[in-house]
């Protein structure tokens, strides 16, 4: 028998205080109690039991045979009292004398069930001592264990087994010598439970042995069967907590942790896993606490200074972790992931020299080092050196081919440095190698998007393969049959959620600001933001306060965030990010929510079979048959917010120069040798014609457009180039356009807006693909159908009619700001009131039990506001 809790009596207050926090599992305070009561009543039963109890459960076992002594003499007809003790000497290795306490104590009149078992096992316990080596013997081999010479102790226990073939302690340090050289020891373990089925320590190695052969269920049964045998075994809960935390039942891996380090607190093992399994649960402030406990017992241990590291850049204590990444490379400076974990850290906090020092020094060693290159290539991106950027992700991947990482990086640089034929090439060698990584596909997506090589149908099956990887709803069938439990009352207040990366000055945010305040004033809607970026700025805190319920979502995993949505009640969430940076499109392919919705931050489908709609508007003329979704049709779905210090409108630059001058403020990587030739086309019909191309973020951006306007017979002085300048410098070059020429497939939309405020109309190609139409969408709005074209000949041709008509594009100019004031495009609360009444009928079809379909919401009044001139 083997008691785990004091017996019930009734003692005064103290002692009953002492009682409760004993059986709560609070040790040192129960042992504090207990000795209090002792220095006033030296005799007192009860606790000097219990105080013994609490020594055997915390592995004390020689110490609390003295309490357990003490007790039985002052109360010999307790017979608790009688198996504690003989219990205690039986765990303290002293087999003979708690056979002795035992036999008297079934002369004595204790003969029961419990008596007989604890009998029996002394009495096994005392066969097996007889069949023991001496001391001599034992210390010869744990001798060799400790000096490391695993093959000799190996050896020594051998023989001794030839000598004593039934000795439970040589097929133990057998097992230990055959693990420590990574040999298979389960049968040698399983021979030492065999002869000492009661021994807790003979379960507890068996069970690590069937945890490294990765038989996690043989390994519980043993763990348990340890406990069983001895509730105060630390090393056992410890390594049950591994076990539990390799089968990511975290919580229950926490609470064994703890339970080892209540009997055990100097435990540094367990107190460094734990820090492991609270890493894991996030909560970084908790497992920041466990680690640097752990370095005091581990000062030199350099794993625990890493772990400490990284719990303290997640808890946003980043110079406390370089600190910790320092001290694991001090000890251990060939230490990869501490030395990557220091370069993130360097990363974050924008020490870029630090970076590029921590990576040259350790290149010098590990000069084939696929990672050391990879963080170069970041680091070099991250300083503007694209062309050092490059060379550092090839050289990754000469070295290491299926790289995924840094394929998916190198596609994206290409692509924004207007390589896009070689982008698509990376992008598919990325896909290919890691089709399980979404951005592997997101990339090479966007990429296409841009391409002139792809039609319509091949880019739309591209993006259903996508679908095919991440559409995954039957994880939640799986669960709960994929039926959500909201509340179907088709005219209740609706739950909307918006997941977007882009919540600060990126400027998605500009369409998604002045239509969200409107929506957020709605009594119809509640508004729920989940934020997936750390990055906070004004416009993220002006965001915040048109969302009563807000929620970073960067550290959230996608199952979290099920269980989030579905906790917070959404009915309808909006994904505002699609297939750009930031997006969580795999969490959406779990269906979060009973209506999902994509709007605004892709010009095309997402490819998801659970995105419910995509919001668009008529003048968009998408081809549904492109879609996952169904379309629905708001009569505008893009606001547009002017500066409020935009610069005043001046003349067009024609009337004085007596040619046009032609512009483009679109982001390098729309640009590419396809685009440069068409607007060369139309350079070489008007040879006077000049150019301006602004955006340019390093020479070589220049350098590169330069070469190729020179392969289409372009000359450099044609050409006028502008860096990236902020929003008043941005708008005020336009002072000095006539016309906007557009890229393609892949149009302009933002600087399409903000060129027809400042007066300058954009010159578009309107193809068959999705995002050919984003400029024809805008320009329709505010009736400039004569600038969309249909193929280069037609380009050309509208733009040498311009510039024969330069007077009638100066009339035009000064009018663009007006038609843009009275345009839908102004109209935010307009856009907010569509997209609320198109939120309603979704709404009202899920909750009549009827699929997604498309349809259109027609123009209506809606108190229409006039933008501000």
């Amino acid at each position: 028998m083997h008691p785990t809790l004091p017996p019930a009596v009734s003692p005064d207050t103290e002692l009953q205080l002492a009682i409760a926090e004993h059986q709560a599992g609070r040790f040192a305070e129960a042992e504090e109690i207990y000795l209090s009561i002792l220095q006033a009543h030296p005799y007192h039963a009860v606790a000097n039991h219990n105080l013994g109890l609490l020594a055997g459960q915390v592995g004390q076992h020689v110490a609390g045979l003295p309490y357990l002594r003490k007790a039985l003499s002052v109360a010999p007809d307790e017979g608790q009292f009688w198996l504690s003790y003989a219990q205690g000497l039986l765990q303290a290795g002293q087999p003979d004398e708690a056979l002795d306490i035992v036999d008297t104590a079934i002369a004595r009149g204790l003969d029961n069930a419990a008596s007989q078992a604890l009998r029996q096992q002394a009495q096994e316990a005392v066969a097996l001592a007889a069949l023991s080596p001496s001391q001599p013997e034992m210390d010869h081999i744990v001798q060799l264990y400790q000096a490391g010479q695993h093959e000799q102790m190996e050896a020594a226990c051998r023989q001794l087994l030839a000598t004593y073939p039934d000795s439970p302690f040589g097929w133990s340090v057998l097992g230990t010598a055959l693990q420590v050289q990574g040999k298979d020891a389960l049968a040698t373990l399983q021979r030492t439970v065999e002869l000492a089925p009661h021994d807790a320590q003979a379960h507890g190695h068996l069970g690590n042995a069937w945890q490294t052969a990765g038989k996690l269920d043989a390994a519980r049964d043993c763990y348990l069967r340890a406990l069983e045998i001895e509730p105060a075994f630390a090393e056992a809960h410890c390594n049950l907590g591994n076990l539990l935390q390799a089968e990511n039942r975290l919580d229950e891996a926490v609470a064994s942790y703890r339970r080892a380090l209540a009997l055990k607190p100097d435990y540094a093992l367990a107190t460094f896993n734990l820090g492991n399994a609270l890493l894991r649960q996030k909560q970084f402030g908790a497992a920041a606490d466990s680690f640097r406990a752990a370095t005091l017992a581990l000062p030199d241990d350099a794993e625990v200074h890493n772990r400490l590291g990284q719990a303290l850049h997640e808890n946003r204590n980043v110079q406390d972790a370089v600190r910790s990444f320092q001290r694991a490379l001090q000890i251990k400076p060939d230490y990869r992931a501490a030395r990557n974990n220091l370069v993130a850290a360097y990363l974050v906090l924008k020490q870029y020299q630090d970076v590029l020092t921590c990576l040259n020094t350790a290149l010098e060693s590990e000069p084939d080092d696929e990672e050391l290159h990879f963080h170069l290539g970041n680091i070099m991106r991250t300083m503007g050196k694209s062309k050092e950027a490059l060379a550092a992700f090839r050289r990754a991947l000469e070295i290491k081919p299926d790289y995924a990482a840094a394929e998916i990086n190198l596609c994206s640089l290409l692509h924004a440095e207007g390589h896009l034929e070689e982008a698509i090439a990376s992008g598919y060698r990325a896909r290919t190698v890691a089709s399980h990584i979404p951005e592997s596909h997101s990339g090479l997506l966007f990429c296409l998007s841009h391409s002139v090589d792809i039609d319509a149908q091949s880019l739309f099956e591209e993006h259903c393969r996508f679908g095919e990887a991440f559409d995954r709803p039957s994880t939640a069938a799986t669960a709960e049959g994929h039926v959500f439990g909201n509340d179907n009352d088709p005219a209740r207040r609706i739950r909307v959620g918006f997941v977007s990366g882009d919540f600060n000055s990126h400027v998605v945010s500009n369409f998604v600001v002045p239509v969200v305040a409107h929506l957020s004033a709605s009594p119809g809607l509640s508004l729920y933001a989940y934020y997936n970026n750390t990055l906070e700025d004004a416009v993220t805190q002006r965001l915040r306060g048109y969302f009563p319920h807000w929620q970073n979502i960067i550290e959230v995993s996608d199952s979290s965030l099920q269980e989030k949505i579905r906790e917070d009640g959404i009915d309808i969430l909006v994904d505002l990010s699609s297939h750009t940076a930031f997006n969580r499109l795999t969490a959406f392919g779990r269906k979060l929510a009973p209506i999902q919705v994509s709007w605004i931050a892709y010009p095309g489908t997402t490819g998801l079979k659970t995105m419910d709609y995509y919001l668009t508007d008529p003048q968009f003329d998408v081809d549904e048959k492109y879609f996952t979704e169904k379309v629905v049709l708001l009569p505008a779905s893009v606001p547009f917010l002017p500066s409020s210090d935009s610069p005043e409108l001046v003349r067009a630059p024609a009337l004085g120069n007596g040619y046009l001058t032609f512009g483009s403020f679109n982001r390098l990587s729309k640009l590419n040798p396809g685009v440069i030739a068409r607007w060369a086309k139309l350079l070489r019909a008007l040879p006077e014609a000049k150019m301006h191309l602004a955006a340019m973020q390093k020479d070589s951006d220049i350098a590169t457009l330069q070469a190729w306007f020179a392969q289409e017979g372009i000359a450099a002085d044609r050409l006028t180039f502008h860096g990236r300048t902020h929003l008043g410098g941005y708008l005020a070059l336009h002072q000095q356009i006539d016309i906007c020429l557009d890229t393609f497939p892949y149009t302009g939309g933002t600087t399409t807006l903000h060129a027809l405020w400042m007066g300058v109309p954009t010159l578009t190609l309107k193809g068959t693909s999705v995002p050919s139409h984003a400029g024809a969408c805008i320009l329709q709005h505010v009736g400039l159908d004569a600038f969309i074209t249909t193929d280069d000949e037609d380009f050309v041709r509208k733009g040498i009619f311009l510039s024969s008509n330069i007077m009638q594009l100066a009339v035009l100019r000064a009018d663009l700001r007006n038609r843009m004031q009275v345009s839908a495009l102004a109209d935010s609360r307009a856009i907010a009131h569509n997209m609320e009444k198109a939120f309603r009928t979704m709404w009202q079809r899920w909750c009549s039990g009827l699929p997604p379909a498309s349809f259109a919401i027609a123009p209506g009044d809606t108190n229409k506001q006039v933008m501000p001139s």
